[in-house]
Parts: C-alpha cells; sequence; structure tokens
C-alpha cells in the first residue's frame, strides 16, 4: 500500500523488491479497492487520484495466489489478526515467501511463524 500511496518507505520498499517475484494472497485487489474507498471517506483521495491508485495497481507484477481459508481462520485465531492479515501470513507460510510489512503486529506473528520479513 505504501507504494501505491507514495508513502515515505515507497522508495525503499521498490530498492529492496527490485528484480524480486512479488507474490500476494488473491484478497490483495480487494485491499488495494477498500483501501481506496476508506482514502475517499476520510476525505484524502479523490475519485481521480483513487482511478489512479487503480490503474496503477494494475500495472504491478504480482502473482496472487490462492488461499488456503482454513488455515487462514486457524492463523487468525491463533494470533488475533484479521482475516486479510491471516491470508497473508498463510500464503507466505505456504509459498515460504518472506513477507514485506509495515505492521509490527503482523511482522510479529509473522515471525512467531518463522516466517522471514523483508528489513524496510
Amino acid at each position: 500500500m505504501a507504494v501505491l500511496f507514495n508513502e515515505p518507505p515507497r522508495e525503499t520498499i521498490l530498492s529492496i523488491s527490485k528484480g524480486a517475484e512479488l507474490l500476494s494472497a488473491a484478497s490483495l485487489p480487494l485491499e488495494v479497492g477498500n483501501a481506496v474507498s476508506l482514502g475517499f471517506k476520510r476525505g484524502k483521495l479523490d475519485l481521480p487520484a483513487g482511478e489512479e491508485v487503480m490503474k496503477s495497481f494494475g500495472k504491478m507484477r504480482i502473482r496472487l495466489m490462492e488461499i488456503d481459508y482454513l488455515r487462514a481462520v486457524q492463523i487468525s485465531y491463533e494470533y488475533n489478526h484479521y482475516a486479510y492479515d491471516a491470508y497473508m501470513l498463510q500464503v507466505a507460510e505456504k509459498e515460504r515467501a518472506q513477507l514485506c510489512t509495515l505492521d509490527r503486529k503482523l511482522r510479529s506473528a509473522a515471525e512467531q511463524m518463522n516466517i522471514k520479513c523483508l528489513e524496510i
């Protein structure tokens, strides 16, 4: 999200992920749309800006991975996280992929699950 919304760690994230294969839970497009609508509600985005975020997202090369919802529910319960976070953790666990997150609580859960996190 930081990359799409031009937040300060954007350049760092782009730098450390350059050349890497990016993958995510298949829920990512829904999360991006939700973040855009939240920007509308909070008055931080107007329609053209929201459309630009969605266009930029559409250009990103991210392989969307199928979610094991049963495992995600277990992760959600065990680590007290929302479903969207559990989806990301489940995919990282299954694919043995590093997680890229700015969320400290999500990073903590990942580390407890022995999922490596990118240093940002």
